[in-house]
């Protein structure tokens, strides 16, 4: 796929998601899916969007050239005008037949002999098992659900293949003095875990370790990140952490 033709596209679903009120701004969503990306290379890549809501990573893969699968289930009337999003998107961005798809599944419910080389869970691994959740820092037999939940996703990838994590960790300053944050208000912090107690299990099935990235207020771009892409400013902010780890060669 020739470059020209790649950034048409992508510029038609900036194009389109701002026409339908999905993000603020063209500047916004172009720095968002650069930081959850980060230099992973997508032309002739498959990717896989594991709770990917109305699937705009999913299409944005797919008009960067990969071959892109969403996952989102429909468990209520949300999730179906989601679904109705992702194919009036992907309807008039004309891609190839193919080229991006999505399917109504749970992840455990999941089979495909496909193998990906970009797994992505953006704000949903807790969506994965969150009865789980709750107790996985002392509960041996959560820890365990969710490696077996790892176990799949590593079987599923490429050897060099990378999965990419974004959620909020529970430590937060207001949550933490019982009071709500004006930052992310509806945050449930019970069901959300440390950036170091996924990258724990994660190491446990074999992927390789990663740094981890917290992430600051989008509007503020790359100068944003140098000033408050750190733990402690995440703290008071948004605590929110990106990681990404590789499954070996």
């Amino acid at each position: 796929m020739k470059s020209s033709t790649i950034k048409k596209q992508v510029e038609k679903l900036y194009s389109l998601s701002l026409k339908k009120n999905l993000y603020t701004s063209r500047y916004r969503l172009r720095n968002h899916l650069s930081y959850l990306f980060g230099d992973n290379a997508l032309l002739e890549k498959k990717v896989l969007d594991i709770g990917g809501g109305f699937g705009l990573l999913t299409l944005f893969a797919a008009a960067s050239g990969a071959c892109a699968t969403c996952l989102e289930p429909e468990f209520d009337g949300s999730s179906k005008g989601m679904i109705q999003t992702f194919h009036q998107l992907n309807a008039n961005l004309d891609l190839q037949i193919g080229k991006a798809e999505i399917q109504t599944k749970t992840f455990q419910n999941y089979e495909t002999d496909d193998i990906f080389d970009v797994v992505i869970l953006s704000n949903s691994i807790n969506h994965l098992d969150e009865a789980a959740t709750l107790t996985l820092k002392s509960d041996p037999e959560a820890k365990l659900r969710f490696i077996e939940i790892f176990k799949k996703i590593y079987e599923m990838m490429q050897p060099g293949g990378r999965l990419i994590i974004t959620d909020c960790t529970r430590h937060n300053f207001f949550n933490d003095v019982k009071v709500v944050s004006p930052f992310m208000p509806t945050i449930e912090w019970d069901k959300h875990q440390s950036p170091y107690l996924w990258l724990m299990l994660l190491n446990q099935v074999g992927f390789e370790k990663s740094g981890i990235k917290w992430s600051s207020p989008n509007f503020l771009g790359r100068v944003g990140r140098l000033v408050f892409g750190n733990k402690l400013a995440a703290y008071f902010l948004f605590s929110h952490f990106r990681i990404e780890v590789k499954k070996p060669d």
